[in-house]
């Protein structure tokens, strides 16, 4: 089993004052004061567009590519950039393949985003979204796996073995159990 890691803490980084704690990222996460000069930055360079070669726009594009491959340890070439978690997940339900009968497995209360999108498709595919629910706060593995019909029979509350077409969850939980075997996307 991976080592937990453990990071500092940050709160330096941020614009936020010491007597708020904000927990709604899901929402609008805030910027580090990094990120908010890198995009004046940015804006500065629209003050002279013709500095600004049509290369520079490749340039960037993939320097920042190389460097999300190293942050989530892999190639570049895995690395797309859109301009939305909305827009990423419409590319993506548009080109996997779903047939009519299968489904779709999603974590339920998921950020709308992650659920219109889904829910289009399976509709034109004659397919269906399951979101998965867990009891209280249980953990979320035993959940997806039942969904998904990847654990043994004694275990499951709910078999759709051999239906799932897609499933589109937290990355993190995805990157855990890639190894099982449907196409996954994660958010």
């Amino acid at each position: 089993m991976a080592e937990a890691m453990s990071i500092a803490d940050q709160r330096h980084r941020f614009s936020i004052p010491d007597d708020v704690h904000y927990l709604n990222c899901a929402y609008m996460a805030p910027l580090s004061r990094e990120v908010s000069g890198a995009m004046v930055e940015g804006a500065r360079l629209k003050e002279q567009p013709w500095n600004f070669l049509p290369a520079d726009f490749f340039r960037v594009a993939e320097n920042f590519r190389e460097s999300a491959g190293r942050l989530a340890g892999v190639s570049p070439d895995r690395i797309a950039i859109v301009p939305s978690v909305s827009y990423g997940l419409a590319v993506a339900a548009a080109n996997l393949p779903l047939a009519a009968g299968q489904n779709v497995v999603t974590l339920g209360d998921q950020f709308p985003s992650n659920v219109y999108v889904w829910q289009e498709r399976a509709r034109a595919a004659g397919a269906e979204v399951i979101a998965v629910s867990r009891p209280s706060q249980s953990c979320w593995s035993g959940a997806v796996l039942d969904a998904i019909g990847r654990i043994p029979p004694s275990w499951r509350c709910r078999t759709i073995t051999g239906r799932t077409g897609a499933w589109s969850i937290w990355w993190r939980w995805a990157k855990r159990r890639a190894r099982m075997g449907p196409r996954w996307c994660s958010t």
